[in-house]
């Protein structure tokens, strides 16, 4: 690709993100919300199945159907990383490497969420992170320090409700809108 041709994809990338305009309803949710309140809407995301919201992206190599835990400050989870190599084998022709697991409990720490990012749940963007789009309007990614993030599918008559809950745990974050930085 020429150079110029990347630097224009860049600039358009990067300058689509602006900040989040909190809606008179997110406000009002902020203004009557403590901190227990905030990490109960924020729990709901991993217990209530009739909820609007829906954790469908975490960071964390995990077993098939595990879900993740709230705990006071986020969630935890059991996950694993792969270790030392221990066989190669042949299925159907093809070579495939098996890799000891090594287990280790993941926390996700909401105090450590530098930026919050509302998207459209549209085939665009499903691209880039999967949510099904059944799950949500919106996507809201929750991005840490070291860039470490979580998706969450969430109903637009959530949004506003959601969001006041997470701002509140995530005091230092900054909220954003669409993509780019």
């Amino acid at each position: 690709m020429k150079p110029i041709k990347l630097i224009i994809i860049t600039f358009f990338i990067t300058a689509c993100a602006s900040a989040y305009k909190p809606t008179v309803k997110m406000q009002q949710y902020q203004a009557s919300m403590n901190q227990q309140q905030a990490l109960s809407v924020f729990h709901q995301t991993f217990n209530n199945k009739n909820i609007k919201i829906n954790l469908c992206e975490i960071p964390y190599t995990t077993e098939k159907n595990k879900k993740p835990k709230a705990t006071s400050q986020g969630y935890k989870i059991d996950a694993y990383r792969l270790g030392d190599l221990l066989r190669t084998e042949v299925v159907d022709g093809r070579k495939y490497n098996v890799y000891k697991k090594i287990y280790y409990t993941a926390e996700f720490n909401l105090k450590d969420v530098k930026t919050i990012r509302i998207r459209p749940n549209d085939d665009s963007i499903n691209r880039i992170v999967y949510c099904k789009p059944e799950l949500g309007d919106k996507k809201i990614l929750l991005y840490t320090s070291n860039r470490i993030y979580t998706t969450i599918a969430i109903k637009n008559d959530e949004l506003d409700r959601f969001l006041a809950a997470v701002s509140i745990l995530a005091p230092e974050a900054r909220l954003i809108e669409g993509l780019g930085f």
